[in-house]
């Protein structure tokens, strides 16, 4: 999370079971992301970078209040959530292969 707030518990992406998971141009993958609050707010902007030939991309980035799973902002000192937020990846993007 930008900026502090929370501190990250895990990062799940959709048919990604290994690192360095391996996107596809044009498919659309779920990320979730759970976290534990440190404090109480209001706002949780995230920022979901890709390392890409060795130089990080910012490839999704917003306001995790609005994609809480089961759950809303403000949050709860020590208490986990959950966000979930949908990706395409842009068929804008060179070809790299591994």
């Amino acid at each position: 999370m930008k900026n502090g707030g929370a501190k990250l518990l895990s990062v799940e992406v959709e048919g990604c079971e290994v690192t360095p998971c391996i996107l596809v141009k044009g498919q659309e993958y779920q990320i979730t992301v759970t976290a534990e609050s440190d404090r109480i707010t209001t706002a949780l902007p995230y920022s979901v970078k890709a390392r890409v030939l060795g130089v990080d991309l910012e490839i999704l980035s917003g306001e995790a209040c609005d994609f809480l799973v089961n759950d809303k902002c403000p949050t709860v000192v020590g208490k986990q959530f959950t966000f979930a937020k949908g990706l395409l990846v842009s068929d804008n993007l060179p070809d790299v292969r591994l």
